[in-house]
């Protein structure tokens, strides 16, 4: 499984998370599962259940000027929705010390 940075942004919140999954539509799926909508201001219940449904019929797209990164985005309550999926890693990622 790869490890994959979930950027999402709304509502002039973003928000950041890391899932493992084998591809980026699985990515997005566990992203959304998890995703505690109340502390997305905007967002609610209806909204991540109309961003769920967008994840579920809609295969996350790549970015054309990059390498592994897709996006998927969705209207929700007159605000675009945007959710980049960065494969940032195959395997387990490894904690790293900061540099000074």
């Amino acid at each position: 499984m790869a490890l994959f940075t979930v950027n999402f942004q709304f509502g002039g919140t973003t928000a950041i998370a890391q899932v493992k999954a084998t591809n980026p539509q699985q990515a997005a799926s566990k992203w959304i599962h998890a995703l505690n909508a109340a502390t997305i201001p905007g967002l609610g219940a209806k909204g991540k259940t109309l961003l769920a449904g967008q994840i579920r019929t809609h295969a996350p797209l790549p970015v054309r000027s990059v390498k592994n990164v897709w996006c998927v985005s969705a209207p929700i309550n007159g605000l675009l929705a945007l959710v980049y999926l960065t494969a940032t890693a195959a395997g387990r990622a490894r904690a790293t010390k900061a540099r000074r």
